[in-house]
């Protein structure tokens, strides 16, 4: 009898909320509107190149989310790239509890994965030139002060090969709160 699973390739992000979420939104809808390109949803990337079958995703997502409590982020600098899903971003400051969550992702998820983690949130995706970069990058201060604590982790289908306006959430779970055991297991959602 065929196998009904399916192969996921995807990453897991962390998504800000509330206000910071507006923020990032509004910034990033003018500068897509500014520069062209597809419309980033504000993230963190905490593991990419995730391949597992839709069998286990939830299961190791749940797994994933019961080892980590909610994890503070710290936005800093703006700096761009010559690369198309890192144009222009801000860097995100790896604290001790943003480095234990993706060091337990790649233990649940890729424990063979050995590249450098250099956390971001994508702020322009596309091609613009060095200097319009730079320029950019002053004209806004040269850094995003803003903060906010991820308390959930997601599963999203997001990797080249897929269309960035078709990358969606597979599932989505709570991180562990204080003084809890467990966490609730990862929910489906309709993309």
């Amino acid at each position: 009898m065929p196998s009904t699973e399916h192969l996921i390739r995807g990453a897991l992000w962390l998504r800000p909320t509330g206000p910071v979420m507006e923020r990032l939104q509004e910034l990033i809808r003018r500068l897509t509107a500014r520069f062209g390109g597809a419309w980033p949803r504000p993230h963190v990337t905490l593991l990419g190149g995730v391949e597992l079958t839709t069998g286990g995703a939830e299961a190791r997502l749940a797994e994933l989310a019961a080892r980590l409590r909610p994890i503070p982020i710290r936005l800093g600098a703006l700096e761009g790239r010559h690369e198309p899903l890192r144009c222009f971003y801000a860097t995100v400051d790896t604290s001790p509890e943003l480095h234990d969550a993706h060091r337990a992702a790649r233990e649940v998820f890729a424990p063979d994965r050995v590249a450098p983690f250099e956390p971001h949130l994508s702020l322009l995706y596309g091609h613009i030139d060095a200097p319009t970069k730079a320029h950019l990058a002053r004209e806004l201060g040269g850094r995003l002060d803003l903060s906010f604590v991820a308390t959930s982790v997601e599963l999203v289908k997001a990797f080249a090969a897929v269309p960035i306006a078709r990358w969606h959430t597979l599932h989505e779970c709570p991180l562990r709160r204080s003084g809890r055991h467990g966490s609730p297991p990862a929910r489906p959602l309709n993309a």
